[in-house]
């Protein structure tokens, strides 16, 4: 190996087959690759097993999973502990329709006599009719009290980023934002009804509603202003990008004036 005439060869894939179906693939070394394998362990293994964690086990000399499981057992009695997981695909195959029930359905008729600080909120996509691939999205929100409008560019259509534009506004209100209005339909599910939202509304104490899906009258108020402030201003091409970006968010400071 020092003298670099060793090269790895290609290793066999073995398919092993799953208990709930499917294959898992296994890599088979060759007899060389275990020589060349126990070599490193023997030349790094003194000098990196004295700086290991006592609570590392993984690929370690006289350590496994069961000695790990056994110290875990004991310490979850002595100690606060936080419990980390993952599931793959959570936020791709969570049932939407359980957040949507803890969401209050709010009807064009529940506006009357409405203080400052209730907005409607809604996204454009500027996807010039192709919705693949990412583009700038449009965060559009009215107090339906005063009629105060923002428009806020966003760099792509996710939870994240909605929240953050929100959060850009409230530094621009002229007063206290109490509640959020959006649509519940399909379309709106990934940036409108999701766990994120529903977290930081209730750290903010903010309201948080839904109109009735698929009725567009339940948003009045946003969506006549999206007509002649975004889709007549800006149109319907498709933007993306920073500079992008950054020109629609000057543009929109000039309309918010």
């Amino acid at each position: 190996m020092s003298s670099g005439c060793y090269f790895l060869p290609a290793v066999k894939a073995a398919p092993i087959p799953k208990k709930s179906g499917g294959e898992r693939i296994l890599g088979v070394p060759t007899g060389s690759d275990r020589i060349a394998q126990t070599v490193v362990t023997m030349t790094l293994e003194p000098i990196l097993e004295p700086v290991f964690h006592d609570d590392s086990y993984g690929d370690r000399r006289g350590k496994s999973a069961h000695d790990a499981l056994a110290v875990t057992r004991k310490r979850c009695w002595e100690r606060d502990w936080v419990l980390e997981y993952d599931i793959r695909g959570l936020f791709d195959h969570i049932d939407h329709t359980l957040l949507k029930n803890q969401i209050q359905v709010r009807t064009f008729a529940d506006w009357d006599d409405v203080t400052p600080g209730f907005l409607e909120i809604d996204l454009f996509a500027h996807c010039g009719g192709d919705p693949n691939g990412v583009f700038l999205n449009t965060l559009v929100m009215i107090d339906v009290s005063t009629g105060w409008l923002r428009c806020m560019p966003l760099l792509k259509k996710s939870a994240a980023d909605v929240i953050n534009g929100i959060i850009v506004a409230i530094k621009l209100m002229p007063f206290e934002l109490n509640g959020l209005d959006t649509d519940t339909d399909a379309d709106s599910d990934s940036e409108f009804i999701n766990l994120e939202m529903l977290d930081f509304c209730e750290a903010h104490r903010i309201t948080f509603t839904g109109a009735r899906a698929y009725k567009k009258n339940d948003q009045a108020y946003v969506e006549e202003k999206n007509r002649p402030v975004v889709r007549r201003l800006v149109g319907y091409d498709r933007f993306q990008g920073t500079k992008a970006w950054e020109a629609l968010a000057s543009f929109y400071c000039v309309v918010g004036k």
